[in-house]
């Protein structure tokens, strides 16, 4: 007889997918807005920091979640997201210095991203 797995561990993947999505919508509103949102998380090293640990608990739960669906396609985004944002943290001044020169199109590019990780989360998890 197979062990059944706990149903609270199968909506956890829900916390990543909705993170994404409300991530790129923030960035939407922000360039609607002209809130440059993402540039003044970036120049602020405490909102940076809060920022940077929320992706890489947001990666880590992604990698959990694969590794009890036994879905690599997910763990291989999960770890590229968490060793990304690990070299973020290694190289904070020179990524800071890059997303100031980027300006506008750095919010663009955040965007696109985030909703492209969403859709890859739920397209993988959903089709395997």
């Amino acid at each position: 007889m197979r062990c059944k797995k706990p149903h609270f561990l199968m909506e956890i993947i829900l916390i990543p997918l909705f993170y994404y999505v409300l991530l790129g919508f923030v960035i939407i509103f922000s360039v609607i807005n002209n809130l440059d949102l993402l540039l003044k998380i970036t120049n602020n090293n405490f909102l940076l920091n809060i920022y940077i640990s929320f992706e890489l608990t947001i990666s880590s739960i992604l990698i959990i979640y694969s590794l009890m669906n036994i879905n690599y396609v997910l763990l291989v985004i999960g770890i590229l997201i968490f060793f990304s944002t690990i070299y973020t943290l290694w190289i904070k001044d020179e990524a800071v210095k890059i997303m100031n020169s980027m300006g506008n199109k750095y919010d663009y590019t955040g965007a696109f991203f985030c909703f492209l990780i969403a859709g890859l989360i739920y397209y993988f998890d959903f089709t395997g």
